[in-house]
């Protein structure tokens, strides 16, 4: 089989399987309908397949280095309390169950050829609210309740669904590839195999996976495989707090247009293979996650918006209050270094830090960090010397940080702006 590459960032696209109209790139996050170019013939395992380190986008935000803007699209959602995930992991060798075609709201007459688990899919989606305005949090309990039918120490990782109205409710009937998915990982499931010794490849099906959507009725959990570190790569989700309607709320104070539909994804943090990594981390302690929502527009720039899933969140402590208060006295140093990094780049338009701060004496000490470039546009230059000038200079500012006696290590992300915005991930911090 021919391998076939990404139109935005040129990273390997997951392999075709029956059934299944789009693909999600697992490098910049660019959902691909239909055809696409073929290339030359794989002669490595696929998640052996990298893109050069120079054009990494951080977290699907920026985009592929000299190549013209795409937008990218968001992954999966995850809604399990009161909303549920599905990512882009490269399939497992599974047998997927023939499809059958999606109803029209208020269809009942089964097809000769509907197999139980598409029979049983279709149901739960009348009763939902049909296929132009499903209920995504009942149908997210079903996929949460099939895919621990196999695998009952899933956690959830990403949601992602394509098209969600402004009542939070989505329409699975609008194109052919309109669909909502979930994706969990099992921890049981992330270890070497038995009689496999280390220095030998393994790939194990860690991703359970579930979809429903135009062309994705067949009801089954999908098991995709991946190597062992890829397996952790995102982190799991608390149940989320905010359910769809109350992120397009939020949209919509910011200026979403009422009368569209919307990409919604829900997903924490992942790690890329160029990401250093922090070995406090545990990938398998659920994290808040963060919610994206798209609308893409004929004419002029698409609207995106980003929010953290903090709905009915308390207010900050007095502790987390002296941080906050700690980082925005830093915001015109740091807002100095990411001008300075970003030099003449127009197109950087953000830089990112990732930082776990130790208390040291009166100041803070970086223990780790993790610095990124958000890019939006065609970009000419050395990226990684960028991002070193820009990291360079920001763990040079954390010092003068003063983290309270009672909290002695705190894991902070900031986002700084080269227009002159700070933002940093509101409370609880982690």
């Amino acid at each position: 089989m021919l391998a076939e590459k990404c139109p935005n960032c040129g990273a390997f696209l997951p392999v075709r399987q029956a059934g299944v109209t789009v693909r999600t790139c697992e490098f910049c996050g660019l959902e691909v309908p239909g055809a696409v170019v073929e290339v030359e013939r794989l002669t490595t395992p696929r998640m052996a397949a990298k893109p050069p380190v120079a054009g990494r986008p951080r977290d699907g935000r920026g985009l592929a280095i000299a190549v013209p803007v795409v937008p990218t699209i968001a992954v999966v959602v995850l809604l399990a309390a009161r909303g549920g995930p599905s990512g882009s992991a490269p399939p497992a060798a599974t047998t997927v169950e023939a499809e059958a075609p999606l109803p029209s709201a208020g269809a009942s007459a089964e097809s000769p050829a509907e197999k139980p688990p598409a029979r049983a899919l279709r149901e739960v989606i009348e009763r939902a609210g049909g296929a132009d305005a499903v209920d995504l949090g009942a149908l997210a309990a079903y996929a949460e309740t099939q895919v621990r039918a196999l695998a009952p120490d899933a956690l959830p990782i990403l949601f992602n669904c394509t098209f969600v109205r402004a009542d939070g409710r989505a329409d699975l009937t609008l194109t052919g590839d309109a669909r909502c998915a979930w994706e969990y990982r099992a921890p049981s499931r992330v270890k070497r195999p038995d009689g496999i010794p280390t220095g030998v490849r393994a790939s194990v099906p860690c991703v359970l996976s579930f979809t429903a959507g135009a062309s994705s009725m067949h009801g089954d959990v999908i098991e995709r495989s991946y190597d062992l570190d890829d397996c952790r790569r995102w982190h799991a989700l608390r149940p989320p707090r905010c359910t769809p309607s109350e992120i397009w709320e939020r949209a919509r104070a910011q200026g979403a247009p009422t009368d569209a539909v919307a990409r919604l994804h829900l997903g924490a943090r992942y790690r890329s293979p160029y990401d250093p990594v922090d070995p406090t981390d545990e990938a398998d302690r659920p994290e808040r996650g963060t919610w994206r929502l798209e609308i893409e527009r004929d004419t002029g720039e698409d609207f995106r918006f980003e929010t953290p899933d903090d709905c009915g969140q308390a207010p900050p402590s007095a502790v987390e209050r002296a941080v906050m208060t700690a980082v925005e006295r830093l915001k015109p140093a740091l807002l100095a270094c990411a001008r300075r990094a970003a030099g003449k780049h127009d197109v950087i338009e953000a830089f990112e830090q990732t930082w776990r701060l130790q208390r040291d004496g009166a100041r803070a000490r970086v223990a780790f960090a993790d610095p990124g470039v958000d890019i939006e546009g065609m970009f000419q230059g050395d990226l990684d010397e960028i991002r070193a000038r820009w990291a360079a200079c920001a763990d040079a500012v954390a010092p003068r940080i003063t983290l309270p006696a009672s909290l002695p290590e705190v894991r902070l992300v900031l986002r700084v702006e080269t227009g002159g915005r700070l933002t940093l991930a509101p409370p609880p911090f982690d």
